[in-house]
Order: C-alpha cells, then structure tokens, then sequence
C-alpha cells in the first residue's frame, strides 16, 4: 500500500493498480487496499468505478483515518459531475460552457499530479472545446499539457496537428508528426492520415500560384487562360528584357515567370490535371497519379487482352 501510495503521487496510476490488486488478492476487506484502488481509478480518469472503491473503504473504515478516502471521494463526485455535464456541453455545441466546465473539473480535482492521466484527460478534453472554438493558441496549449502527462495520447495529439493548420503552420505540424511516425505513430492509423494531410499541405502552401501569374481567376475557361497565357509570355519574353535598361536580377525573375507560365498552361490547359491542382495536389504529385493511372490502365489492358486470347 506504501509503494502504491508513492506512486499515485507520482501520478501513476497503472502502477498502483497493479499492487492494489495484490494487496486485494491477499485480502479483500482491506481498506487501505480499496481506498489506494479507488484513488487510482481516480486519477485514470474512472470515476465511476472509483467511487465504488472509495465508498466500500469508507464503509470498513468510516472516519477515513487510516486511508485518506473521504476527501478523495468528493472529489470524484465534484469531478464526475462535473465532466458529465462538459460532455452534455460538447454534444449541444456549447463549446464555450464546455471550456468552462473543463476548467471546474480541474480545479475540482486539485491536488493532481502532472503526470496523472486525468490531469492529461481533461487537458485533453478542453484542448478539443478550444479548437472547435477556433482557439487556436489555447488547444495547442493544453493538447500540450496532456501530451507531457501521456506522450501517446492520441486526441491530443491530433488536436495540436489540427490547431497549427488552424494557424497556417503546416510545416510544424509535419515536423512534429515526422518525429511521432519514428517513435510509435506509424502503427496508428489515424496518426498516418494526420501526416499525409500535414505532407500535403506543405506541398500544397509550396506551389506557384498558377492562377495569380497568369491573371486569372480560379473559374477562368480554357480560352481565357490560353489568351491571358500569350499576353503573360509577350511581358515576360527573356527577349524583351535583353537590353541595359534591365538588371541581370530582372532577367532572371521573367525567366523563372516566363518557365512557370509554361507550366501553368500545360497543368491548367488539361482537365484532369487542372482538376487535381484545383483540389491542391502539386505538381509532383499530379504526375505520379497520372503515372500510376497509366499504368493501371496498361495492366488493365494487358489483362483483357490475355483473357480475350484465352477464349
């Protein structure tokens, strides 16, 4: 019970689970064995099976002299309620009552180690009132906060990713999830989405504007980008910028215009390919889906005809 005390003060609760049931197994009426299990489910963030703990070791010992459950279980009530009613918060979408609620909790449940998993649930929790909020700075601070109590827990990391493509930092997002798919995310399915998402929108903030260069907006016809693309080329003709009136750092800028225009007419002028920079695919990436639509169709091609053969 001693070595199951040291942990809960330490926030882990798995650990004094563990040697609760030991002292339980040993004997099932020990007070100090169901108070010390009460308060793990506790801080794990069971309140309901953790006051059925508390309650039988208040029973066995009534003043809670000896184990310490009296205060612990109001606590869990306070807590209980209190979470019951942020989550009927969240279902209406009252996303700001949530966030409060969320902070009740939390201080209802004061004193909490900072390693406990309640302390990183509620984080947790009120993180994803904030980014439904569009709080961007705040769920990024308490996804934070969960993520230092429990390094794998997944909504708040999901919450953060999500929070800095709120705020257009994508690379960071990619960053932090690069380093999370070597440590333990490339097994989570929902970890590899976030980063493909995170990859793509990098990519995505990467590319020219093929619209703005040729001046044009985004629902421009074929015609109007073909008659907008000779106007572009004739201003940014390397041959029109070749005397001494132009710097070589002039030169340079409409040659990198004039090849990017070239790209744009070739990726805006076909409708697949337009289609998929319309929903932010790069150019690398557009090749390789017309590499690999190419290729299944030759497969498919070859399989008909072997078939066909066959017969």
């Amino acid at each position: 019970i001693g070595a199951a005390r040291s942990d809960l003060g330490l926030g882990r609760s798995d650990a004094a689970l563990r040697l609760s049931l030991r002292v339980l197994r040993s004997d099932r009426m020990s007070a100090g064995g169901l108070a010390v299990r009460g308060e793990a489910l506790y801080l794990a963030g069971e309140t309901d099976q953790a006051a059925t703990f508390l309650r039988e070791a208040l029973r066995l010992d009534p003043d809670g002299s000896s184990t310490g459950a009296g205060p612990v279980l109001k606590r869990c009530r306070a807590l209980g309620r209190r979470l019951s009613e942020a989550r009927a918060a969240v279902f209406r979408r009252d996303f700001e009552g949530a966030v409060r609620l969320l902070g009740e909790a939390l201080d209802a449940s004061e004193p909490l180690p900072r390693r406990a998993s309640l302390y990183g649930s509620l984080h947790s929790e009120r993180a994803e009132a904030y980014l439904r909020l569009k709080k961007y700075e705040e769920a990024m601070k308490d996804a934070a906060v969960a993520i230092y109590a429990r390094d794998d827990d997944e909504k708040a990391w999901l919450v953060k990713v999500r929070a800095y493509h709120g705020l257009e930092r994508h690379q960071d997002a990619l960053e932090e999830l690069t380093d999370l798919m070597r440590k333990w995310g490339s097994g989570n399915e929902r970890i590899r989405q976030a980063y493909d998402k995170a990859d793509f929108e990098v990519r995505k903030a990467r590319r020219p504007d093929f619209y703005g260069l040729l001046g044009v907006p985004s629902i421009a016809s074929l015609m109007e980008i073909k008659k907008q693309y000779k106007v572009k080329a004739m201003e940014f003709h390397p041959d029109r910028l070749s005397g001494q009136s132009f710097s070589d750092d002039d030169r340079k800028e409409a040659e990198t215009k004039f090849k990017l225009l070239g790209e744009g007419l070739e990726m805006l002028s076909d409708d697949f390919k337009r289609q998929l920079w319309d929903e932010g695919y790069d150019q690398e990436a557009i090749r390789e889906r017309i590499a690999a639509a190419q290729h299944a169709a030759h497969r498919q091609g070859r399989d008909y005809h072997r078939g066909h053969g066959h017969h």
